[in-house]
């Protein structure tokens, strides 16, 4: 039989060591320090990897859903305001036309905003912090993986030009 409350006690631990700052991205919780477990209570949990590289990946992962999460929603607010500005105008000669979007509105885009700039900061500092911890060898190969693909972009769009 398991003890769930030492289960319980133990998962409240682990988080609260590692941030208690953990997002859900398919099926795992990632902390902002690398560190992660299985959303369920006895499934794996892993302290943030010894190695530089395995680590800083972890880290880039979990900023860049943040980016995504908050520009997903920065995203659907405007368009929701957006929407119920043109409504607004557009039905300014009714009775009873709907109201546009109020100060509290446009502040909390406004909020949604800053926020993703800084998470978007975060991001680049935990893409700076990887490329600082790879080695040489794969930042060279990184980098003829990118030359390579220009050309074959450059070549695709050259046989797309050739016409008869």
């Amino acid at each position: 039989m398991i003890d769930s409350g030492s289960v319980k006690q133990r998962v409240e631990q682990f988080d609260t060591k590692n941030g208690d700052d953990a997002i859900c991205i398919d099926g795992w919780l990632l902390f902002s320090n690398g560190a992660m477990r299985e959303v369920n209570p006895l499934g794996a949990w892993i302290d943030p990897p010894e190695d530089a590289i395995k680590r800083s990946r972890n880290i880039v992962r979990y900023w860049h859903e943040l980016v995504q999460r908050a520009e997903n929603e920065f995203k659907e607010l405007k368009r929701q305001l957006l929407q119920q500005a043109q409504l607004s105008v557009q039905h300014a000669a009714a009775n009873t036309p709907p109201p546009p979007p109020s100060n509290a509105d446009l502040e909390k885009l406004k909020r949604l905003q800053e926020l993703v700039q800084e998470r978007r900061r975060q991001f680049a500092d935990a893409r700076e912090q990887l490329k600082n911890n790879t080695p040489e060898a794969m930042k060279e190969r990184e980098a003829r993986a990118v030359n390579i693909r220009e050309s074959g972009v450059r070549l695709i769009a050259t046989l797309e030009g050739i016409k008869i």
